[in-house]
């Protein structure tokens, strides 16, 4: 169990974590760039977490712990989504575990069953369908105001344009659907080839190659790397989705 430290000293660390973890945040969510790993960005996030529980006073609204992070840019018109878009919790332990499932399970009181499936790393956006047409793709954002990529949803053949009526059941007028943007390995491998092939850096990791993708006109993209293979000319990092 870790040791609850003064309040000067808990001020000190606190202050210290928020900084570090808005910046990797922040290169994470606006600049496609992973500057430490996930597994210590989730602990810095512990250690917030545990100080805020110690010293609650501590918690402003503009905790790290309270807000999802990520900005829209200018590249892409801003959008507001339906609801709120969360992010997902973790734990480290199995007794942290035993104790959210505890939880789950006297709130929800008791439950029968549970559905469990791999974390797919990708980029989170949101859909919105009217009248089963597709009208917005946005990307997650701060959770409240996300980035219109809708687009780029002409190059994603999983994503339909239109909701069509299954087994007799009509669609509804308003249906939001959220998931993930990834690349599967093989495909993640391909690309990073095609990459080396027109002179180019490769990708970090299938997540920063979805997110760097997906977060800029694929119609411009076309047209620099036509120019690369024709003329040759360098691309500035950040038009590739890697920093």
């Amino acid at each position: 169990m870790s040791l609850i430290p003064e309040f000067d000293e808990a001020l000190r660390e606190y202050q210290h974590l928020t900084d570090r973890i808005i910046s990797a945040r922040a290169a994470y969510k606006d600049r496609d760039e992973s500057v430490i790993s996930d597994a210590d960005y989730d602990a810095l996030i512990h250690r917030l977490e545990f100080l805020e529980s110690c010293y609650p006073q501590l918690q402003g609204q503009d905790s790290p712990t309270l807000s999802v992070g990520g900005a829209a840019t200018s590249t892409f018109a801003p959008v507001t989504h339906l609801e709120r878009m969360m992010s997902l919790d973790n734990v480290f332990s199995a007794e942290e575990f035993e104790v959210w499932a505890a939880r789950v399970e006297r709130d929800a009181g008791g439950v029968n069953a549970w559905l469990c499936e791999l974390k797919i790393d990708g980029l989170a956006v949101d859909l919105v369908y009217v009248n089963g047409s597709l009208i917005t793709m946005a990307t997650r954002g701060d959770g409240k105001t996300g980035e219109d990529v809708t687009y780029n949803v002409q190059f994603i053949p999983g994503i339909p344009a239109t909701l069509t009526p299954q087994r007799g059941v009509s669609v509804p007028a308003l249906v939001e659907v959220r998931g993930e943007i990834f690349f599967p390995v093989e495909a993640f491998t391909r690309i990073n080839d095609e990459q080396y092939d027109a002179g180019l850096p490769a990708f970090s990791n299938p997540r920063n190659a979805a997110a760097g993708t997906l977060r800029q006109r694929i119609d411009k993209r076309e047209e620099e790397l036509a120019e690369v293979r024709t003329q040759k000319i360098e691309i500035p990092h950040n038009k590739i989705g890697r920093h």
